[in-house]
C-alpha cells in the first residue's frame, strides 16, 4: 500500500511565505497522491479561507522542502474543480448534439437547416457524421 506525506500550510496574503499548521503526517492509502491531497483539503479543519494549500508526497518523512508529488491550493483549485466539471458537461453536450446532428442527417434535413441550428457549417456536420475530428 503507497504511503504519503501530508502537510498542510498557510500563507501570508501575497502567497510568498508558507507555513505548517501542523506536524507533517504520514498517511498509507491505495488512493492516488492527489487523491490525498483533494480528500485532505475537503476533510480539514485548521485552515480556512483562500491562504492554504495541502501538500503531499511519495512515502513516509519524505523532505517537504522539495516539490510535492501532488497539491491542492485553496480557491485555485476550487475554479480549477469547477472547470474540468465544465469540460465535463461540454464533452457530454457536444455528444449529445453530435448524436442529434447524425440523426436529423439520416432523416434527410435539409443539411443548411442543421448547420444553422447547431451554429455549424455544413462541412462540419459531414465530419461529425463520418466520425472524423
Amino acid at each position: 500500500m503507497p504511503t504519503y506525506t501530508v502537510v498542510i500550510e498557510a500563507s501570508n496574503n501575497d502567497g510568498t511565505i508558507w507555513q505548517a499548521l501542523a506536524p507533517s503526517e504520514t498517511v498509507e492509502d491505495d488512493a492516488t497522491a492527489e487523491d490525498i491531497a483533494q480528500w485532505t483539503a475537503s476533510n480539514q479543519n485548521i485552515a480556512e479561507g483562500n491562504n492554504w494549500r495541502v501538500r503531499v508526497w511519495n512515502g513516509a518523512d519524505a523532505d517537504i522542502h522539495t516539490t510535492p508529488n501532488a497539491e491542492y491550493v485553496a480557491g485555485e483549485d476550487d475554479l480549477i474543480a469547477e472547470l474540468r466539471m465544465a469540460r465535463l458537461r461540454i464533452a457530454e453536450l457536444t455528444d449529445q448534439r453530435d448524436n442529434l446532428i447524425q440523426q436529423l442527417m439520416d432523416t434527410g434535413v435539409p443539411r443548411a437547416r442543421i448547420a444553422n441550428a447547431a451554429g455549424l457549417r455544413e462541412a462540419r456536420l459531414y465530419q461529425i457524421r463520418d466520425g472524423r475530428r
